[in-house]
């Protein structure tokens, strides 16, 4: 689907808040913690879901692909995750199945060195780190606000309890966890991270034409190292080879 510039414009601004400050998640869109209250001590007690945020908005995955990741699906070895499964919330409750198209069963490389870092820490602190079944975000306890790696993740109530309430005091007008796949997108495009072909890949979208429809306004319009390379290109081939004398 097409971004209209609304929307555009709040994937600005939820990049305000994610490039180079993307420390703390609580403290980028709550700010100081004086005078917020009981709120942001809660949120502040729990790192994982801060890198939960970043997650998205690093890695560009969808909400349902991040709530199923498990340990064995993060290969720090290599630099990626491999997402092959996706949660979906059904009237009996959430479920576990393959992801929605085939193209989104793929490895997503982690780009960036920061979440790249925090994510080893993570699973090396993961109380289930040796169960590599194990579920990667830990669930709130029913009635609580604690968090436990025993509970399930819920992906709407982390939306409606945490996401969002840290978002409207950042004063976002409720944006979507979705929005932050597009802040992944758009960093990875303007940074030249990837190309339209990459993205479309590790976006796991259903064809390239989806990509290049959303993303193409993203792609840089700087041709200046494309003019380099051609022109050097051109420049070599216009010279006469170089005659090589071969031993016999």
């Amino acid at each position: 689907m097409d971004i209209d510039q609304a929307a555009f414009d709040r994937v600005r601004e939820l990049e305000t808040f994610m490039i180079g400050r993307a420390e703390n998640f609580v403290a980028d869109v709550m700010g100081t913690t004086e005078g917020v209250g009981p709120r942001v001590a809660e949120l502040t007690a729990q790192p994982s879901y801060d890198l939960l945020v970043r997650f998205g908005a690093l890695t560009g995955l969808r909400i349902g692909e991040v709530a199923a990741l498990r340990i064995r699906d993060i290969d720090l070895r290599r630099g990626e995750m491999q997402v092959r499964r996706n949660m979906t919330h059904t009237s009996k409750g959430y479920v576990l199945g393959a992801p929605k198209t085939a193209r989104a069963v793929r490895d997503v490389p982690i780009l960036d060195d920061g979440l790249f870092r925090d994510v080893g820490v993570y699973l090396r602190q993961h109380p289930h780190r040796d169960n590599l079944e194990a579920g990667l975000w830990p669930g709130k306890v029913p009635g609580h606000n604690k968090l436990s790696y025993e509970h399930t993740f819920d992906p709407k109530g982390f939306y409606r309890y945490t996401f969002k309430p840290a978002a409207t005091r950042a004063g976002l007008d409720g944006p979507h966890f979705h929005e932050l796949r597009h802040t992944f997108a758009t960093l990875a495009l303007e940074s030249r991270a990837l190309d339209m072909h990459e993205l479309s890949r590790a976006m796991g979208h259903a064809s390239y034409a989806i990509t290049d429809k959303v993303y193409a306004h993203v792609r840089p319009r700087d041709f200046s190292a494309h003019r380099a390379a051609f022109s050097a290109h051109i420049l070599a081939g216009a010279r006469p080879a170089a005659i090589v004398a071969i031993e016999r």
